[in-house]
C-alpha cells in the first residue's frame, strides 16, 4: 500500500467571481527519513494561489476568464504532494462559467424642466450570481445623438458610477409640446470580458411656463449644482496575514484605508467607514483608516461576507462612495500537542509499544480559531484512518471538550500467532466541516510469545543434539542440562504473576498420537525475569536432570522415563511444553525437538 496519496474531486464546477476554497484529501503515513509535505501545482487559473504547505487551493476567479462568446472555460489543474522520499500527484477539472452582468431598467421617467435629478442606474444591475464578488471593472455610455433620441438637456451620464444627474433646461419642453418624450439608451459594459447589456426607457419633460429664460447678463446665472464629493481608491488588506487579503480567517485584522478624498465644490467632507457582516453594519468609524478585528464576537464566522463601506458626505447628504468586500475562510485546526498518559511499554522511534492488558489513554490537543467564534459555522470532530489495536471493550472516542479529544482501551491480544508485535499505523485526524487536519500516530501492541528455548548439555558431554549428532549419555550416568527460555510480552502484571510452566517429553510418535508421549518431567513453574524494552522481553534459566539407565537404552527423567527399545530405540526425541496464562486465555509454545542417545 503506498504512504502517500493525493485526491481532488474530478470536476468542480465555478463561476467567474466565486471564491474557491479545494482542499486535497490526503492519507500520508510518514517514514522515519520523510520530511514534511509540501505542494506543488500547475495548471491554475488566473485568480487562485497554492498553499505550498497543506495543498490548500484559494482565490476569487476573476470575471475575465469567460464572455457571452465563450460562456464556458475549462482548466486541469495537477497538484502534487512530496515528503522527499515519496510523490504523489492527483489532476482536476475546474469548469468555470461566465457571470452575466445585466443592467436592470428603471422604467419611464417624467420630470418638469427645472427639476433636479439624480438617478443611480449602479445600484440597478444585477446578475444571477449575485452572492459571488461583483467587483469586475464596468462603464457606462449612452449614444452622443440628437434629441429625441438622447437624455434630455441638462442631464449628463458619469460613465464610472453610472449616476444620471443634473437639472434639466427650460428648453427641454415647449408650451406645444409638453411633455416632450426623449427615448434614452444606456449600456454597461464589463471591460474584464467586453460583455455588455443595453435598456432604453421613455424620459417625458414637461414644459414649465414659470421658468423664464434667463437674460444673457452673467450676474443672473443660477448657482452651479451640488457636485457630490469622490474618493480616488479605497485599501483593503488583511494586517495578519497580506496572502490572504481576499480569504481572511476569523483571527485575522483587517484595515480599510480611504485615498483621496475630494470635492469639486470645494466643500468640507466628512468621511465614515461602515463594517458589516452579511449586510449587517457591526462597526462604524469617522475617519479614512479604520481596522477591523475578526477575532471578536459578531465579526464574521466561516463563509460570512465581510463589507466595507466609504460614507461621505459634504453637507448635502451622505452618499456611498465606494466599498469592498471579502469572504471569510475556513481556519484549519491544527493539534498542538499529543498527551499519552503512562501505561505503555515504551516509546521509541515515534512508535508507542503495548502489551497485552495494558491500559491505553491519549489526549489530543486541538486548536480550530473558528470555534472561538462561536456562531455555530465549524465544528470539530475525531476521526481515525486505520485499523485501531484490539481492545477487550472497545475504544472510547469522546466528543471534542475543554480543547481536546480522549482516546482510551484496555489492548486486547492482536489474534496473529504469526508474529509477537502488530504495528498500527493510523491518522488520527482532527476535522472540521471543511475536511481539514491530519495528524499521523501509530501504536504497536505485542501479546505473550516465546521466541527462542536453547537446551545447553553439560560441558563434558559430546553431540550437538541433532538428530545425526544427538547428546551421548553414558549408561549409569546421571547429567545436568541448562535450558533457558527466551519471549516477549511480558510486562506490568501480564500474565498473570509473572510466571510460565513447562514440561519435558518424550516425542515417541512424531505427534501423531501425543497421548502415548512419555512425560520425563511435570509442570514445573518458572519466574521469569524482565528484560522490558518496547516488547516487553523476558527470559528464565533453568536446569533438569536426565538419567541413562544402566542396564537398557531407557532415559530417566524427575517424573517419567523414555521406555527401552521399541519404537525409537537408543536415540530419543525430547521437546518441551511451555504455556502460561494472561488476561482471560492461556497461552503456549512447543520447542524444537533435541536428541538424546542412550550409549553404553
Amino acid at each position: 500500500m503506498p504512504s502517500l496519496t493525493v485526491s481532488l474531486p474530478s470536476l468542480t464546477e465555478l463561476h467567474e467571481g466565486e471564491y474557491v476554497y479545494l482542499y486535497p484529501d490526503v492519507n500520508h503515513t510518514p517514514q522515519c527519513s520523510s520530511q514534511p509535505l509540501t505542494f506543488s501545482a500547475s495548471g491554475l487559473p488566473d485568480g487562485l494561489s497554492l498553499d505550498h504547505s497543506t495543498g490548500l487551493i484559494t482565490g476569487v476567479l476573476p470575471h475575465s476568464l469567460a464572455n457571452c462568446t465563450n460562456p464556458i472555460r475549462e482548466y486541469t489543474i495537477t497538484l502534487t504532494a512530496t515528503d522527499g522520499i515519496d510523490t504523489a500527484s492527483a489532476s482536476a477539472t475546474l469548469r468555470i462559467h461566465n457571470t452575466d452582468y445585466t443592467l436592470l431598467s428603471p422604467g419611464d421617467q417624467s420630470n418638469t424642466e427645472g427639476d433636479y435629478v439624480y438617478l443611480d442606474l449602479q445600484s440597478l444591475w444585477g446578475s444571477a450570481y449575485a452572492g459571488l464578488n461583483m467587483q469586475a471593472p464596468l462603464i457606462f455610455s449612452t449614444p452622443s445623438t440628437s434629441a429625441p433620441n438622447s437624455l434630455p438637456p441638462g442631464l449628463s451620464l458619469d460613465p464610472n458610477t453610472g449616476i444620471v444627474s443634473g437639472t434639466i433646461s427650460s428648453d427641454a419642453a415647449t408650451p406645444n409640446n409638453s411633455p416632450y418624450s426623449y427615448y434614452v439608451t444606456i449600456t454597461l459594459q464589463n471591460l474584464a470580458d467586453g460583455d455588455t447589456s443595453t435598456i432604453s426607457f421613455n424620459w417625458a419633460v414637461i414644459d414649465n411656463p414659470n421658468l423664464a429664460e434667463p437674460p444673457p447678463d452673467p450676474g443672473n446665472d443660477p448657482p452651479p449644482e451640488n457636485e457630490p464629493p469622490t474618493i480616488e481608491a479605497l485599501s483593503l488588506v488583511n494586517v495578519s496575514d497580506a496572502s490572504r487579503n481576499l480569504a481572511p480567517r476569523t483571527q485575522d485584522l483587517l484595515q480599510a484605508t480611504v485615498i483621496g478624498v475630494s470635492d469639486p465644490d470645494g466643500d468640507p467632507v466628512s468621511v465614515r467607514l461602515e463594517w458589516r457582516v452579511n449586510g449587517v453594519t457591526v462597526q462604524t468609524v469617522e475617519g479614512t483608516s479604520a481596522t477591523f478585528d475578526l477575532a471578536q464576537p459578531g465579526h464574521g464566522d466561516v463563509g460570512d461576507q465581510v463589507t466595507v463601506a466609504v460614507i461621505l458626505d459634504d453637507g448635502s447628504g451622505p452618499i456611498e462612495a465606494a466599498s469592498s468586500n471579502v469572504t471569510v475562510a475556513n481556519t484549519p485546526p491544527v493539534v498542538t500537542d499529543i498527551l499519552v498518559e503512562q501505561g505503555y511499554q515504551a516509546f521509541e522511534d515515534d512508535v508507542y509499544y503495548y502489551l497485552v492488558g495494558q491500559r491505553a489513554a491519549m489526549h489530543f490537543l486541538v486548536q480550530d480559531d473558528d470555534m472561538d467564534q462561536g456562531q455555530g459555522n465549524d465544528q470539530l470532530r475525531l476521526e481515525v484512518g486505520g485499523e485501531l489495536p484490539p481492545a477487550e471493550n472497545g475504544w472510547y472516542i469522546s466528543d471534542y471538550q475543554n480543547g481536546e479529544f480522549f482516546l482510551e482501551a484496555t489492548i486486547a491480544d492482536h489474534g496473529d500467532p504469526d508474529q509477537p508485535t502488530k504495528y498500527y499505523p493510523l491518522n488520527i485526524c482532527a476535522k472540521d466541516n471543511y475536511d481539514a487536519g491530519d495528524p499521523p500516530i501509530i501504536l504497536a501492541v505485542t501479546h505473550p510469545h516465546v521466541t527462542r528455548i536453547l537446551v545447553t548439555p553439560p560441558a563434558t558431554m559430546a553431540g550437538w543434539g541433532t538428530a545425526l549428532n544427538p547428546y551421548l549419555m553414558r549408561a549409569g550416568r546421571r547429567e545436568t542440562f541448562g535450558v533457558r527460555i527466551e519471549g516477549v510480552g511480558f510486562g506490568g502484571g501480564v500474565p498473570w504473576g509473572g510466571w510460565i510452566w513447562w514440561r519435558l517429553w518424550d516425542d515417541d510418535f512424531a505427534d501423531s498420537l501425543p497421548n502415548q508421549n512419555d512425560l520425563l518431567q511435570g509442570d514445573t513453574r518458572e519466574t521469569v525475569t524482565m528484560v522490558g524494552g518496547p516488547t516487553g522481553a523476558w527470559f528464565v534459566n533453568t536446569t533438569f536432570e536426565l538419567t541413562a539407565d544402566a542396564a537398557s537404552d531407557d532415559i530417566i527423567g524427575r517424573d517419567g522415563n523414555t521406555g527401552a527399545g521399541w519404537p525409537e530405540g537408543a536415540v530419543k526425541e525430547l521437546y518441551f511444553y511451555v504455556w502460561w496464562w494472561y488476561t482471560v486465555l492461556w497461552g503456549s509454545a512447543r520447542s524444537p525437538i533435541f536428541y538424546v542417545e542412550w550409549v553404553p
